[in-house]
């Protein structure tokens, strides 16, 4: 069930979930919170949904509680390998072990809420597919799942219509399907009704109070919202002041209220619009989030400033930004905002207009001591469309053409409306020079417009229209005539220039139906002209020409500046943005004042201000298990991060079905063969190559075949599994996870030499790997032996920091497993070809003859790999996107990717 912000979803889930535990049909629930760090990752959700199902069925609690024993570190691995070791196999088990009718009668709803409050879209994409994975394509299994979210890029993704849960998943769209206006009335009657009863002042006991007026005024705000119904309830309920004098100063707020009775709201508007913010900017750094956002909410509204609502298609082209600059812009505002078919397109015609779910966020946007940091005024707005508008006249290419009629309908019919004041303009046309390429685009635009409202609406135009076209012509004439004077011409001309007064008052008719006066400040005349490179600057990035200044044309001035602020001559600068809005980001997550005085020596000695951004802590623990000291201890030292389905190496690089068979095919080849004399494979590769894929692929291949002995994937980026301390330690522990004998055995040689860990590798080897597994040989028989997991995967040897440990580890794996023919362990190493392997390898190293070699990059081309590779997944992304260029089939991709070399 997706919905917008505020639509009612967590209200329905919690009214779901409370009659399913009265029926007895509630397997569990998770109740996403953004808020809470207990619950705004998928780290707790697997284990939870377990930790409710074996409390409701004693067999399920001991498989769970044996699986966590057998492998502590599950917490730490992906979710779907949680999912399978903490829920799919007890439960599998269990349902051998009982009847069909036992096995109907237990709890089988999972309700998950809120899926878009988790901080990280990748594992909220990871959870939705571990469910695909592990229930929807398993038909034993009972459970039916219900998860509610904003409609955001995770979940939509997967629903829409080529998404992967399309046809699996029944949909509810809330926000489309229901009008929840009838519902919000009835809410907020009986509730405020209820609050006047309650209270102690005789006009709330009114019958007449709240009036159906107050509550149609609630509902219309409300715009099917229930968040904004639930807010007024909580304002208004305040004991300290009447229910009465409360409701009226929701129906009557204003900015300069000191009351805040939508301070919720507001904050779950910041919240949502400081993450998009972060996510689009990131993105596309060289754009302003919060300065589009409003582009694209005044212009398609139709009230302003030109009471001509413009198609997103139109704005993107205007602003130049691509076909779907729109999609992409509100694609993590999906609950707040939604594309629909244009009301000034005639269909089929594909343009779309972006539609605000609620009123209130509108409001929102529009209010500075609402929006805050995030609020962006109208002013500012005005003049970036108005500068993009003096771009597209200068374009070379074929689109200036085609913006010609968004440019009169923005800048020119907001002057000629009835009701509104004008500027008396004075064609000064002639004064200037013809020629430039500028003046022959704005006259050619101006004129063909012309010609169009002259044939469709003669009285209109001689009335209105006429002056208007001269006298913008006139603006626009001087302002390209400082644009291409050289800069010390135009220096000299503004130095001559003498201001009438100390201030002009200038008349802004496009400020909707107000006539507002704006004081436009003039310079003194013994101060330096300071050039602010405002609206017509703008034309032409890096020029200097055009110096503040006010323009008499006619009695009424015109200011160069536009009435804007400074900051915002520059619209795309993301540097004036940070200083604009230094905490909106939504990134800062500490934030301290450290006092010189009081502060010891060290790095943040005499430091101020102190903000700490993205910091991310790459640490484990784990909890005490007094029973098994050894185990525990062993525990403190892995590296959870190097196992391939950890949690943190989520959707890691793979190779894809069709892709680099040959080398698999190679690969397996070799693991299977029990009889090859050679039991140490190196693959060295170039950077890029695709070694840790085909790491990767190997290693899910032979977990799926019950071989899989220990993985540890190198990262240098990772201070946990960049250094040669934590690999011995890892290993022992995935063969201990496999057999309670040498876990037994493993935890008992940590006991004894609880300092083993900082002894050497080979020390290491033999103490916790060699020895228990000899003992173990010798107790079971040979076909005990042979079916054990016998695959070790070493992936990125050279992403250890510590080229000198990189030889000890290859000379540890020859001393201890190579020389020892009893072992029955096959080692496949990764690994670009540094000095460490490369000499080994070489001729004259020592693993030349021991050791199967596979020189990637040499033996292998993996162009046909590649042109497969790119060909299936662009145009799964095409099929997938808005962009209609993306949809038909994509141009065959032919001979070798020439960017790409292998």
């Amino acid at each position: 069930m997706t919905g917008a912000a505020g639509s009612g979803k967590s209200a329905l889930q919690q009214t779901v979930a409370e009659e399913c535990s009265g029926k007895d049909i509630l397997a569990s629930t998770f109740f996403f919170s953004s808020t809470d760090p207990t619950r705004n990752t998928v780290s707790a959700v697997i284990p939870t949904i377990a930790y409710q199902l074996g409390s409701n069925n004693p067999t399920l609690r001991e498989a769970i509680s044996a699986a966590v024993t057998k492998d502590p570190l599950i917490f730490k691995k992906s979710l779907k390998t949680q999912m399978k070791t903490l829920v799919i196999n007890p439960f599998e088990n269990l349902s051998r072990a009982i009847s069909k009718a036992e096995l109907a009668a237990l709890p089988y709803a999972i309700l998950i809420d809120g899926l878009d409050e988790c901080t990280d879209e990748q594992r909220q994409v990871e959870l939705l597919e571990t469910i695909d994975d592990c229930f929807l394509q398993n038909d034993t299994l009972p459970f039916r799942i219900f998860i509610s979210s904003r409609p955001e890029w995770a979940i939509r993704s997967a629903l829409e219509v080529t998404g992967y849960l399309h046809h699996k998943a029944y949909h509810i769209q809330l926000s489309d399907q229901y009008d929840a206006s009838g519902d919000i009335r009835r809410s907020l009657s009986r509730r405020l009704r209820e609050l006047g009863r309650r209270s102690g002042d005789p006009r709330a006991q009114s019958p007449s109070w709240p009036s159906e007026e107050d509550i149609e005024t609630l509902v219309v705000n409300a715009s099917g919202q229930f968040i904004y119904a639930a807010t007024v309830i909580k304002f208004v309920s305040e004991r300290r002041s009447s229910p009465v004098d409360r409701l009226k100063t929701v129906l009557n707020w204003t900015p300069e209220d000191r009351a805040q009775p939508f301070a919720a709201l507001d904050l779950l508007y910041t919240n949502i619009v400081s993450v998009a913010k972060e996510a689009y900017e990131a993105a596309h750094p060289e754009r302003d989030f919060l300065l589009l956002l409003r582009v694209y909410e005044l212009l398609g509204n139709g009230s302003w400033p030109t009471y001509v609502g413009f198609a997103a298609a139109e704005v993107n082209e205007l602003l130049n930004l691509g076909d779907n600059a729109h999609r992409w812009l509100i694609s993590d505002l999906r609950s707040l905002v939604t594309t629909v078919d244009s009301v000034q397109a005639t269909p089929p015609s594909p343009l779309e207009d972006l539609s605000f779910y609620h009123k209130s966020f509108v409001d929102f946007l529009d209010s500075a001591s609402r929006s805050k940091g995030l609020f962006v005024p109208e002013s500012r707005v005005f003049e970036f469309v108005t500068v993009s508008c003096i771009r597209a006249l200068d374009r070379d290419d074929s689109s200036a053409s085609s913006v010609h009629g968004f440019i009169c309908h923005f800048l020119l019919r907001p002057l000629g409306y009835p009701g509104l004041t004008s500027p008396h303009l004075e064609a000064i046309s002639h004064r200037l020079p013809q020629a430039t390429t500028g003046w022959e685009k704005v006259e050619k635009c101006l004129s063909e417009d012309s010609k169009r409202f002259q044939s469709a609406d003669p009285w209109n135009f001689s009335s209105f229209f006429k002056p208007v076209f001269d006298g913008w012509l006139a603006f626009l004439s001087h302002a390209l005539l400082e644009y291409e004077l050289p800069p010390v011409f135009a220096a000299r001309m503004t130095s001559r220039a003498k201001p009438t007064s100390s201030k002009s008052v200038l008349r802004w008719p496009w400020l909707k139906k107000r006539n507002v006066d704006r004081a436009v400040e003039q310079q003194p005349e013994d101060r330096p002209q300071v050039p602010t490179q405002p609206m017509i600057d703008a034309l032409d990035q890096g020029t200097d020409a055009g110096c503040s200044q006010s323009l008499s044309v006619g009695p009424a001035p015109i200011a160069r500046s536009i009435g804007v602020a400074s900051n915002a001559a520059t619209p795309w600068s993301s540097e004036e943005r940070q200083l604009e809005h230094p905490t909106s980001s939504g990134l800062e997550i500490a934030q301290a004042t450290v006092s010189s005085a009081g502060a010891s020596s060290g790095f943040f000695t005499n430091a101020s201000n102190l903000v700490i951004k993205s910091l991310q802590i790459n640490a484990h623990q784990h909890e005490s298990n007094s029973n098994d000291p050894g185990w525990e201890r062993l525990l403190q030292n892995t590296a959870p991060n190097a196992l391939h389905d950890s949690e943190y190496r989520f959707d890691p690089p793979k190779c894809d079905e069709d892709t680099r068979v040959e080398v698999i095919g190679e690969l397996m080849g070799w693991i299977q063969d029990r009889e090859s004399p050679q039991r140490l494979l190196c693959m060295t590769g170039a950077a890029g190559s695709g070694k840790s894929a085909l790491q990767q692929t190997v290693a899910e291949d032979c977990s799926g075949k019950d071989i899989l002995a220990s993985t540890f994937f190198f990262s240098s980026t990772d201070p946990t599994r960049n250094t040669m301390s934590t690999v011995i330690p890892t290993i022992a522990y995935q063969l201990g996870s496999n057999n309670p004998t040498l876990r037994e055995a493993i935890s008992a040689a940590v006991t004894k030499d609880p300092l083993i860990f900082k002894k050497s590798l080979k020390t290491q080897m033999n103490r916790l790997i060699i020895s228990p597994f000899e003992d173990l040989s010798k107790a079971i028989s040979k076909p005990e032996l042979t079916a054990l997991p016998y695959v070790i995967l070493i992936d990125g040897l050279d992403e250890c920091t510590d080229e000198q440990r990189q030889a000890e580890l290859l000379a540890t794996l020859d001393d201890c497993l190579l020389q020892n023919d009893a072992l029955p362990f096959r080692i496949f190493i990764s690994s670009r070809p540094e000095w460490a392997i490369r000499s080994a390898l070489e001729d004259t190293g020592y693993l030349h003859h021991k050791a199967y070699h596979i020189q990637l990059s040499d033996q292998y081309d993996a162009s046909g790999d590649i042109r497969r590779s790119l060909s299936r997944r662009l145009r799964e992304l095409g099929r997938r996107s808005g962009d209609p260029r993306a949809q038909p089939p994509l141009m065959a991709v032919g001979g070798r990717p020439r960017n790409i070399g292998g």
